[in-house]
């Protein structure tokens, strides 16, 4: 050391520069050289913490899979909060989840589920087959008014013992599993509360699942309005662990209000980006998009019981004047044509004979059933009365610019359409309940499987039944019948293309389109894959692999394979 310091005196001030300077250089490089090696060496994964915080609209009512179906903001709490004997992955494929097994008998009726014997409640008690047995108790109860009651009508559920129950059907329903989807409700906490009260029960909204998330809070104003909701993760959930620790919903006047407030830096997520919002956030740097192409449609069911709309002339002439193509601008292109009440994907032949469009021609079926513009107006009369047809819609701004354009397609060939605007919960337990209305732009969710019966067969054209045209045929309803008990899917499929051909031929809703479902996260949230999904709450299917903390791990390879080491 010494030396070292006599060597230093002997320096000067100009050699003693170049030398700091010398050895500064030399320690960046070997520091570079250093992090480069570390860099090469490791890899970077996800870590346990962080949240999600998404704006949203509405607020929840229902955090209970027995009642909620219809609320967004319930169903999306749902799946979080609660497991399921079955659900469907991001692949839209059915994979068990609470189911360990089962088995199907040789008839096809009676389906025997083992359920695995590690999930717990978020309280600690386990599931058991008596949770199951109960939640299905409630369903089938009529004074509960489940949404899910017409699935399991006539369905006899037995529990065989702590961990098995078997389910047998009057009679073969192919799709059946499917139906197995809903949450499991805890019996120890719910066999108090009256079948009739249980939607005034407040574990309505403080729930209890054993689903990878957990209630936490919530928080109201001083009208009684959640505002927000939060979840943390289940620490004792029996599958994968997610990385995120917390979520939290922020629910929103307006989805205006959402986006401004992501703009703002207040919410890493949107819940629905509207296409009239879409060109608010497509350009922003910090947002990635995901649209989920749903198993829906959004069509004009016309009330086959009215006088006017009733005769298929009249419908033939407003499908004739109908250009679904050009409809798609009021939704800013962010959707899909649609042709019949399947998907298109399940459709054969040329698509163009479900939608023709030619105006001329309607104009002549209209004049050759009298009516004619007598006073020059534009609008066709006859005996004094004016072609006016009302469609009757939510009062959201995208179905009103929808029914804009449709107005001025359909007055090319002189009809004037009425527009009735209704508060999506009156129009859904009002107009819908007792279908109260002429004609009706509305959407329907198929689910994941496309079973057109809910919706068409003539045993559902009064409530809670969704047949909203009202439509009865002999022959569809034969048809329909017969697709449930086919146990081959492509035979299934076929009997659906069969149906669909009668609905072409006699024109009880007219078919526009799917708009996509399009939400939007901040750069910070990654991990999130979205393939396919039947319902908006899909998009959090895979939501364990979501994730905003990170790590580096060093990888170790050698010649036969790769293990990861953590660090």
């Amino acid at each position: 050391m010494s030396r070292l310091l006599f060597l230093w005196r002997l320096l000067g001030k100009r050699e003693r520069t170049i030398f700091n300077i010398a050895l500064t250089l030399a320690f960046v490089a070997v520091s570079a050289i250093l992090i480069q090696a570390y860099l090469n060496a490791t890899e970077v994964v996800p870590e346990i913490g962080g949240s999600y915080r998404e704006g949203t609209v509405g607020e929840p009512r229902f955090v209970n899979p027995v009642l909620a179906q219809t609320n967004d903001a319930d169903m999306d709490l749902i799946p979080l909060i609660y497991s399921s004997l079955f659900k469907f992955d991001e692949n839209r494929t059915l994979v068990p989840d609470l189911a360990k097994e089962y088995t199907v008998s040789e008839d096809a009726k009676t389906y025997t589920i083992t359920l695995r014997d590690d999930a717990t409640f978020h309280d600690g008690t386990p599931l058991t087959a008596d949770d199951v047995l109960f939640t299905l108790s409630l369903i089938q109860n009529v004074n509960v008014g489940s949404p899910l009651y017409l699935n399991f009508l006539n369905v006899d559920v037995a529990k065989v013992d702590a961990t098995k129950l078997t389910f047998t059907l009057p009679k073969v329903f192919a799709p059946f599993l499917a139906n197995l989807t809903f949450g499991i409700l805890p019996q120890h906490l719910w066999q108090q509360i009256e079948p009739q009260n249980v939607s005034l029960a407040e574990l309505n909204l403080t729930p209890i699942g054993s689903g990878p998330y957990a209630f936490e809070k919530f928080t109201k104003d001083r009208r009684g309005t959640i505002l927000k909701y939060v979840l943390r993760a289940n620490p004792d959930y029996y599958g994968t662990q997610p990385y995120l620790e917390r979520l939290e919903f922020v629910y929103n006047r307006t989805a205006e209000e959402a986006v401004e407030g992501f703009a703002r830096g207040e919410f890493s997520g949107i819940a629905h980006i509207t296409p009239a919002l879409l060109n608010k956030v497509k350009d922003d740097a910090g947002i990635t998009l995901y649209r989920m192409e749903l198993p829906r449609y959004f069509a004009l069911f016309f009330n086959l019981k009215d006088g006017f709309v009733g005769q298929k002339p009249i419908r033939e002439a407003l499908r004739l004047a109908t250009n679904k193509e050009a409809l798609l601008t009021a939704v800013s292109g962010e959707a899909t044509v649609t042709h019949a009440p399947i998907p298109n994907e399940l459709l054969e032949g040329d698509l163009a004979r479900f939608s023709p469009y030619d105006p001329n021609r309607a104009k002549e079926i209209l004049a050759g059933l009298g009516w004619n513009d007598s006073d020059s107006d534009g609008i066709r009369d006859q005996n004094g009365f004016m072609l006016n047809i009302q469609v009757t819609t939510t009062d959201q701004p995208t179905d009103l610019a929808v029914l804009e354009m449709l107005t001025q397609e359909w007055r090319e060939i002189g009809v004037n359409l009425v527009v009735n605007p209704r508060p999506a919960l009156e129009l859904q337990t009002e107009d819908i309940k007792n279908r109260r209305y002429q004609v009706l732009f509305y959407g329907e969710v198929l689910g994941n499987e496309p079973d057109p019966y809910p919706f068409w067969h003539s045993t559902q054209v009064t409530d809670p039944g969704l047949n909203l045209s009202n439509f009865e045929s002999i022959e569809a309803d034969r048809i329909l019948e017969s697709a449930r008990q086919l146990t081959d899917g492509t035979a299934r499929i076929e009997k659906y293309r069969e149906f669909s051909e009668i609905v072409a031929r006699e024109i009880p809703a007219l078919f526009l389109f799917n708009p996509y479902y399009i939400f939007g996260t901040s750069d910070e949230i990654r991990g999130v894959t979205v393939n396919h999904a039947t319902i908006p709450s899909d998009r959090f299917n895979e939501i364990s692999s979501w994730y905003s903390n990170t790590k580096r791990i060093f990888s170790r390879i050698n010649t036969d394979s790769t293990e990861t080491v953590a660090d």
